[in-house]
């Protein structure tokens, strides 16, 4: 699968670094009152690689489906919109997807009496 659709064309390049710019600046300013409190920074840091993984697992799928249903009639009129959409919902599945499965216990066990029962 070819990645070159989220490269903004030449009209959008600057359209999409100040986007880039923006959401950078404003991570920072928001980051700004953590940063005193170190303990409620450590513990964003933590939930930030906490469903990092799952980010990494639902973030392909979510490229191609949006590549594939949404990119032919929103995405060619506007890249940045579309890769900032593409972001947050990767974002948001993945935090779904670590709450509901990774970091649920019951289903954990679950999933370990299933892999016993196969292994044996």
């Amino acid at each position: 699968v070819s990645l070159t659709f989220l490269l903004p064309k030449t009209g959008e390049t600057l359209k999409a670094k100040l986007l880039f710019c923006a959401l950078s600046l404003l991570f920072f300013l928001l980051m700004e009152k953590y940063v005193k409190e170190e303990l409620k920074l450590m513990r964003v840091l933590k939930a930030i690689g906490d469903f990092s993984f799952s980010t990494y697992l639902c973030h392909v799928p979510i490229i191609s489906l949006f590549h594939i249903f949404l990119y032919p009639s929103w995405g060619m009129q506007n890249e940045a919109s579309f890769i900032l959409a593409i972001s947050l919902s990767t974002l948001v599945v993945s935090y779904a997807s670590y709450h509901l499965l990774e970091r649920n216990k019951s289903l954990l066990h679950f999933r370990l009496l299933i892999l016993r029962k196969l292994s044996a």
